[in-house]
């Protein structure tokens, strides 16, 4: 009985210690088909195991098992074991086996020990040659019920050889002692029960003609003392069906469990490859996205792309460990943002910020950037912060706002325009009409001086409207660069000269007109319209803006190759506030009342004074009258 026992536990070692290497592989079929609604659901975070015989519930509907000898449960799982199991455990049967010899010696007869070994071995080559074919052959999982049956089949001729040798064997045999220790040897010629656990056919394929000879014998024989061991043959026999029961019940729980596990692992994979994708998925996004990112956590960067790298001008792995600093201007403003942004960013919310930035390389950005916590409740451990360099689109905003100004300028300029032109042709056309009218009906009764006094009002009306047509097309032909800079050699002092006496013999009022002209070289390279243009309407606007009897001086002096016009009248004066627009046409200053004037005049100056590479400037008071200065580049002829 001790050999026995050795025998089967060693062989329950084998079964546990190898079970999950044993098992044939798990087709999808084979899992959709096996029910899982009985399953225990297992906390989230445990780890998936097989489940050991210890923890096996046989209340659970998924391992609770019905004892059958046509069971197709696990069928091709438990073929699989029942061939595996027969080709290994070879080399511990005939172990076991040579032990058993070796401790009978003497006990029993010569004749039954040899018998035995010789049948031992070849039950074993059998054996191995079924694992042997089993292993070359590999067949299907739908096959396995015929290899279930040609195992069983080998299994009842090598049980009915025993059998019929124990009967030749033991017919003499007296001694309930050799009788007894004859099946005892038998029943642990293959391992019972551990090795044919997986195959109710097969283990009894292979003990019933063992058993029923023996105790057939045992009741032959006679006599009180055989038959209470064939009574207690049955009685040992009903113990080793419990433990092959129990072992068989136990295989069937751990394949339930594999097969379970088989299929969570299947799942688990599954799951894995589809994070794996994922992840693969959202690392190539990360890397090859057109705007930066960056992961902060605990105020420091921890990865960011080559994107926004890239905006910032320096290497990533110079990033990593850097707060957010850099886009800040000061450390108070950083900490204030701080502040200010992680409660918002603790309730979801994206903070979204536009800001100026000045690289390593010193250029110049303008940047605008998202962030929002990975963790809500967290914000501290994670968050995403997205980088775009907006330089572009700023600049664009920037002329689309210079456009919009521009446009805006051009439509008061030309609602200016109308206005102006308007009321300064009104008005001498109407001076035209009423001394054309005078003429026509009065002109016998007129005398000579009034004939000439109209026809002279008739003549200034239309000068006037030439020097207004005049300045819109100077100032039209600015606006498309059609204005031309022609210099020649001309005498400036003469030049002036002659226009200071022509405004004092025109001027109709009561001012004085003061020139000082202090020119050594006077022969200069200059246009004569644009000079022309610059300094009559420079005299002509503080002769205009002063009061009578007052004095306008106008100062010219050199400076080697520049000229400098010096116009100041004691007239008006210009406010504060429209001395920035005095240079833009049709702009009038707020104080000129009903003066005539178009605006136009001091926008031409400006344009010829650049034009000769030069400038003009203004200084004013309201009440004390006005200075103007051009400054003219003119080149010695």
């Amino acid at each position: 009985m001790t050999l026995q026992m050795l025998a089967g536990s060693c062989r329950l070692g084998l079964i546990f210690v190898k079970r999950a290497r044993c098992c044939a592989p798990i087709h999808s079929s084979q899992c959709i088909k096996f029910p899982l609604s009985g399953r225990r659901e297992q906390p989230r975070d445990a780890t998936i195991l097989p489940m050991s015989l210890s923890a096996a519930n046989p209340a659970d509907p998924a391992v609770k098992t019905r004892f059958s000898l046509v069971s197709v449960d696990f069928l091709s799982e438990r073929v699989s074991l029942l061939y595996r199991l027969c080709g290994e455990d070879t080399p511990i049967i005939l172990l076991t086996g040579a032990l058993a010899a070796f401790a009978l010696w003497g006990v029993v007869k010569v004749s039954l020990l040899l018998a035995w070994a010789l049948w031992l071995c070849g039950a074993s080559f059998a054996r191995y040659a079924l694992a042997h074919a089993y292993k070359r052959r590999r067949p299907p999982p739908e096959q396995a019920g015929r290899w279930e049956n040609i195992f069983c089949a080998v299994s009842a001729a090598l049980g009915a050889g025993w059998g019929i040798t124990l009967m030749v064997v033991t017919s003499e045999a007296r001694s309930m002692q050799e009788l007894t220790i004859a099946f005892l040897i038998s029943s642990i010629s293959m391992g019972l029960p551990p090795s044919l656990a997986p195959s109710p056919k097969a283990f009894v394929s292979f003990v019933i003609p063992i058993l029923a000879p023996v105790v057939a014998l045992m009741f032959s024989l006679g006599g009180d003392i055989n038959t209470t061991a064939a009574f207690l043959l049955l009685l040992f026999a009903g113990v080793l069906i419990t433990l092959y029961l129990a072992a068989h019940r136990a295989l069937m729980t751990t394949l339930g469990y594999s097969r379970e596990n088989a299929a969570l692992l299947e799942k688990l994979l599954s799951a894995e490859k589809s994070v794996s994708a994922a992840l693969r998925e959202q690392e190539t996004v990360f890397e090859t996205a057109s705007i930066g990112l960056a992961l902060v956590a605990d105020g420091k960067i921890s990865r960011c792309n080559g994107r926004f790298a890239e905006i910032v001008g320096t290497g990533r792995g110079a990033l990593a460990g850097h707060t957010l600093r850099m886009f800040f201007d000061s450390d108070a403003a950083f900490e204030e943002e701080a502040k200010q942004t992680l409660p918002r960013l603790a309730q979801g919310e994206t903070i979204r910020r536009e800001f100026g930035f000045v690289r390593t390389d010193g250029a110049k950005l303008w940047l605008a950037s998202e962030s929002r916590a990975v963790t809500p409740a967290h914000p501290a451990d994670g968050i995403i912060v997205s980088l775009s360099d907006i330089t572009q689109l700023k600049l664009a905003e920037a002329d689309l706002f210079s456009a919009l100004r521009d446009e805006k300028e051009l439509s008061e300029m030309k609602s200016k325009f109308v206005s102006i032109a308007s009321h300064e042709l009104r008005t001498p056309l109407t001076n035209i009409l009423s001394s054309a009218e005078l003429l026509e009906h009065y002109s016998a009764k007129l005398s000579e001086q009034d004939r000439g006094s109209l026809l002279k009002s008739i003549q200034e009306a239309v000068h006037r409207m030439t020097a207004l047509i005049n300045d819109v097309l100077i100032i039209g032909k600015t606006g498309t660069g059609k204005l031309r800079f022609n210099p020649v050699p001309l005498d400036v002092a003469q030049l002036l000269t002659g226009i200071v006496n022509s405004l004092r013999m025109s001027e109709g009022r009561n001012q004085a007109l003061d020139m000082d002209c202090a020119l050594e070289r006077p022969l200069r390279r200059i246009d004569e319209q644009l000079v022309r243009h610059v300094f009559t309407n420079l005299v002509t606007n503080a002769l205009k803006y002063s009061p009578a009897e007052s004095t306008v001086t106008v100062r010219v002096t050199e400076d080697g190759d520049r000229l400098r016009m010096e116009v100041t009248d004691r007239g008006i004066g210009i406010p504060e506030q429209d001395l920035p627009k005095m240079f833009e046409s049709f702009h009038r200053a707020s104080n000129v009342g009903d003066r005539p004037g178009t605006g136009l005049g001091l926008a031409i100056v400006k344009t010829a004074a650049e034009l000769h590479g030069g400038k003009v400037e203004v200084t004013s008071r309201v009440g004390h009258g006005s200075t103007f200065t051009a400054t003219l580049r003119a080149e010695q002829a």
